[in-house]
């Protein structure tokens, strides 16, 4: 936009259909005897997913640059196979920042993202108590990054 803001937008493809088909999980030698060898296959095929990811960065100083993203992308598992396991529900994320250039060579990045809390009513007969079943997900992830040029 200017000198001091930079405004940016992408949009992304993710081609979940071919990636995420089923998920086989397999559990050996218990502890107990009283406990068999698992093996369950459930069903994922997840849809394909256009995301959206928007952010603005602001040169506060010569040294100094403040971030925040905002990122959409709808949910690509279908209802029935929502699995606790692989809860990749999210829809909505907030994202803020910034980073701090030592030197020249030195920079460091920090930023916090928030993944809007997201809620899925479900019933996956292949899992155990997967009948009237409900998702619900919600994260803060902290980042920090140390970047150095070569």
């Amino acid at each position: 936009m200017n000198d001091k803001w930079l405004l940016a937008m992408e949009l992304n493809w993710i081609n979940w259909s071919d990636a995420m088909k089923n998920v086989v999980l397999t559990a050996k030698s218990p502890d107990s005897s009283a406990v068999a060898d698992i093996q369950s296959t459930t069903t994922m095929d997840w849809n394909d997913q256009w995301v959206l990811a928007t952010g603005i960065a602001y040169s506060y100083s010569d040294k100094t640059t403040i971030y925040a993203g905002y990122n959409y992308g709808k949910n690509p598992i279908p209802a029935q196979n929502n699995n606790p396991t692989l809860a990749g529900i999210f829809e909505h994320q907030l994202t803020f920042g910034a980073g701090y250039q030592f030197s020249p060579l030195w920079t460091v990045f920090a930023g916090i993202e928030y993944d809007v809390r997201k809620k899925v009513d479900y019933t996956n007969y292949e899992l155990p108590f997967g009948e009237n079943s409900q998702l619900r997900n919600e994260a803060i992830w902290l980042h920090m990054m140390v970047s150095r040029q070569w």
